[in-house]
């Protein structure tokens, strides 16, 4: 259960760092179901995504619309419609917490940890964590730091710790 999953994978989080109090940048939001998870936790949530089509079958303009319809009470999501390369030329700031999940290459994921990793104080997560996806597997493996997965295939891996 996705929402079982996340909730547990914050938890584990919060035995590090004080989630209300932290920020999370969020790579992909799609329609927003994790997002809405993460706003109910975290101080502050940074939705990056670029609603393109072309993703899968559904029609972008109503996964985005679907977004903003369960988001909009939330005053602590800022939703940013760009690339994760886009947000990270424009902005200099670092998040608690950085969750990755979008495209489920080996590539994608090991650019985007790579892109992210400075930008991380705490920890850097992220979603499929399975054999389904062996490149999400092998780019997170390849950290070489324990990974923690929860039962919706999320993964959290801590890595600094706060003095």
């Amino acid at each position: 259960n996705a929402k079982t999953g996340l909730n547990d994978m914050i938890d584990f989080i919060g035995q590090t760092i004080d989630v209300g109090k932290s920020t999370i940048l969020e790579k992909w939001s799609y329609a927003g179901d994790s997002t809405e998870i993460f706003a109910k936790r975290f101080k502050k949530v940074v939705a990056v995504d670029p609603w393109q089509a072309g993703y899968d079958k559904n029609d972008i303009k109503e996964v985005e619309a679907s977004f903003d319809e369960r988001l909009k009470d939330f005053a602590n999501v800022i939703k940013k419609k760009m690339t994760g390369k886009e947000y990270f030329e424009t902005h200099q700031n670092k998040f608690d917490v950085i969750y990755i999940d979008a495209l489920h290459t080996y590539e994608s994921v090991k650019t985007d940890i790579e892109m992210f990793l400075p930008r991380v104080k705490v920890f850097i997560c992220g979603h499929d964590y399975q054999d389904k996806f062996p490149g999400v597997k092998q780019a997170v493996t390849e950290l070489k730091k324990e990974i923690k997965r929860f039962a919706d295939t999320s993964w959290a891996i801590k890595l600094w710790e706060i003095k």
